[in-house]
């Protein structure tokens, strides 16, 4: 039957519901057509199979320079795909959005925990409605975001991507991205995937992937909070399972959090897809399935309705043994009409292919650089201030001092078309779960042998990817460009002077003779945020300590002697837990990983053109040692002062102290509340020295 004759039946009609639609075209398909729809390929391997249909496409490792070389790409394949299956029925192809959209020439904003530091809704909104609009002209209509895990562990490498420790924090902000990215009406939006379902990131000893032991109260008030709140104010589509195991159950294969919690307490009506590779993981760590056909088998009666990024355990073992009749066909059923009823629900049958017309106008639009600047400006915060900042664009002699300040890669965080850039080029240790590691080092060949950055276990950065950042982002300043350009008259010395981790000093004493020299000192500190051989925390790069790592600690130590007027700039997916950098500095501004604009942004508050307003979206600690450390301990606990012990450990001061102002911060008090610091008052003229405001984190919107 070819497209043409389609039209005229039935589950063409556009004027029924998506499940009356679905109902009629499920009633057609064999078998083998509806067990397809819960499978999913790469866009770059589809071509090399025969479908007759396929459930999702996913485009990672799909590495075209532009946005229009996408486009075509991903219309070819769903012309291919609709013209070869039976019934004309379109992949859903999806894509990483939780900073925008993870494709050449997008718009790319701060990281997650960046985001949550605005404490503004509606700028998230914002952001997803301009990737929303940007993957759908290139025919993307699934996004794999947003990241909703409350994390509360600043050792988990994932902690970057949420919006903090916060559930109404974390509510409030998913709720904005999955109404910005799903839109009003549907059949203009892209389902958001709302991961990861659930308690991912409250894992034993900020392990990725690892056990969470959680009471079924907490599960519910915390870490199912800003699903609830998706599903039920902004109507999330579509749900993303924990790779890992609550109190020892495998998420990906738990009939009680997939079916009896997530759709019959918590009313979720969509499409829960896998975390990639997660049917592997049964067969291969948790020991649970002797065959991968098992492990499907487990997934499908569970609830998971389509397997990603591939099919391990939707394999053909799990098709004869449902065409066999050992698992019964209505499992297939339950979850081929959930595929169907989302694609109807899009217009998918209508329009499945990508909107020429738009790319040009969504992907290069001056109104969403605009925004990206704004939205950078918010999250970043003003930890400590002693009334040095702003500096006088006037300032005769600047000394700009770090790993951070004259890398555009430093901008972005994980989850980003540059991160993934740097991934493809690496993956000598560690990447993405899911990924094809061998078409990555024939990527990476032509960048040679590697070597490890001196009293470290990481590598020195591929010497290909800043030039291909630059070359690919010419509309973007590093930190030093963009002093540079904000104070044209200054004479501005850099000097890297030490990494990002690692214990190599031949450039320490440079930067301190630059220090001594200068009027005020800019310096950057803290990790590398990404995948791969390079980065200090990401996704499967958790980390023991919290602190600064290498020699940051010393070559702080050695500016603040050198030179009082020490200005310090944190980078990183987690906050600052440094007392040296808190008691010694004159000023520290968090910059989490704030993006294309991140940099103008930073210039922009250093030199008093924005004033700062983000605020902590997680809790400070200052040792590993206090973890877990958030701000609303339940009553009874002794972080809040029982009788005995006054002030939490015996052997630790539990409080940060702020020196510029009257005010002592506490971590604790009796009231049970965490009374986080908000940023210094600041005028476009002058800082108003002395003055700080506070606020309770739990008083939220």
């Amino acid at each position: 039957m070819n497209v043409k004759e389609l039209k005229n039946i039935r589950y063409m009609d556009a004027s029924l519901s998506a499940e009356e639609r679905a109902d009629d075209l499920l009633s057609r398909m064999s078998l083998e057509q509806k067990f397809a729809q819960l499978q999913c390929a790469y866009l770059y391997e589809i071509k090399r199979n025969t479908y007759d249909g396929i459930g999702e496409i996913g485009t990672l490792f799909f590495e075209a320079e532009t946005a229009e070389e996408w486009a075509k790409e991903i219309e070819e394949t769903q012309r291919q795909i609709i013209e070869t299956s039976e019934y004309g029925i379109p992949a859903l192809i999806h894509c990483e959005a939780l900073t925008g959209a993870v494709m050449p020439e997008s718009t790319v904003f701060q990281s997650g925990i960046g985001q949550g530091a605005t404490w503004d809704p509606q700028s998230v909104r914002d952001m997803a409605d301009i990737a929303r609009k940007q993957l759908s002209a290139v025919g993307i209509r699934q996004t794999l975001a947003p990241v909703i895990d409350i994390c509360r562990e600043p050792r988990w490498g994932r902690l970057g991507e949420t919006y903090g420790e916060d559930p109404t924090l974390g509510a409030a902000m998913s709720v904005a991205y999955v109404k910005g990215m799903q839109s009003d009406d549907l059949k203009n939006g892209v389902i958001a995937t709302s991961k990861h379902f659930l308690a991912y990131g409250a894992s034993e000893g900020g392990i990725n992937m690892a056990n969470t032991p959680v009471t079924e109260r907490t599960l519910r008030e915390v870490y199912a909070k800003p699903f609830q709140a998706a599903i039920t104010e902004a109507g999330l589509q579509s749900v993303m399972n924990s790779y890992g195991t609550i109190n020892g159950e495998p998420v990906v294969v738990s009939k009680k959090y997939l079916h009896q919690l997530l759709r019959e307490e918590m009313g979720f009506e969509g499409l829960v897809v896998s975390d990639y590779t997660s049917l592997g993981y049964l067969q291969f760590r948790f020991h649970m399935a002797e065959t991968m056909g098992e492990a499907g088998e487990m997934a499908l009666k569970a609830g998971l309705d389509v397997e990603c990024p591939q099919p391990l355990g939707y394999n053909q073992e799990l098709l004869e043994n449902v065409r066999a009749g050992k698992v019964d066909e209505s499992y297939v059923d339950r979850a081929c009409r959930r595929v169907l009823v989302s694609k109807f629900k899009l217009g998918l049958f209508e329009n499945p292919y990508p909107d020429k017309e738009a790319i040009k106008r969504e992907f290069y639009n001056a109104q969403y650089d605009k925004i990206c600047l704004q939205n950078a400006c918010k999250s970043l915060v003003l930890l400590k201030n002693n009334g040095i900042l702003p500096l006088s664009k006037k300032t005769k002699k600047i000394a700009v001092i770090g790993p951070h300040v004259d890398c555009l890669r430093q901008l972005f965080g994980c989850y980003t078309w540059q991160a993934i850039t740097e991934m493809y080029a690496d993956f000598s240790q560690g990447a993405m779960a899911g990924t094809d590691t061998a078409k990555a080092a024939a990527t990476a060949a032509s960048d040679g042998e590697r070597e490890y950055l001196p009293g470290s276990k990481l590598k020195k950065e591929l010497s290909s990817v800043e030039p291909r950042l630059r070359e690919s982002l010419p509309q973007c300043l590093t930190v030093l460009e963009a002093i540079k350009k904000t104070c044209p008259d200054s004479e501005i010395v850099f000097v890297k002077g030490y990494d990002y981790i690692g214990d190599d000093r031949t450039q320490l004493e440079d930067a301190v003779k630059a220090a001594k020299e200068a009027d005020v000192v800019l310096a950057s500190c803290g990790g590398k945020y990404g995948w791969g051989a390079t980065v200090t925390t990401g996704e499967c790069m958790d980390a023991a300590n919290i602190g600064l790592l290498g020699i940051q600690e010393e070559a702080l130590r050695l500016l603040a002697e050198a030179n009082p007027n020490l200005v310090l700039l944190h980078f990183d997916g987690r906050p600052i837990s440094s007392e040296y950098a808190e008691g010694h500095a004159a000023a520290i501004l968090e910059c989490w990983n704030p993006g294309m604009y991140g940099a103008e942004a930073i210039a922009d508050v250093i030199f008093g053109d924005y004033n700062p307003g983000g605020k902590l979206p997680v809790t400070v600690s200052k040792d590993a040692s206090q973890l877990p450390m958030y701000y609303n301990h339940e009553n009874g606990s002794n972080y809040s002062r029982g009788a005995y012990l006054v002030d939490g450990y015996v052997d630790m001061d539990m409080r940060w102290k702020v020196e510029a102002g009257a005010m002592e911060v506490q971590i604790g008090s009796s009231s049970n509340e965490i009374l986080l610091t908000a940023p210094f008052t600041i005028t476009r003229d002058a800082y108003v020295e002395g003055r700080t405001r506070s606020f309770y984190a739990k008083a939220i919107m």
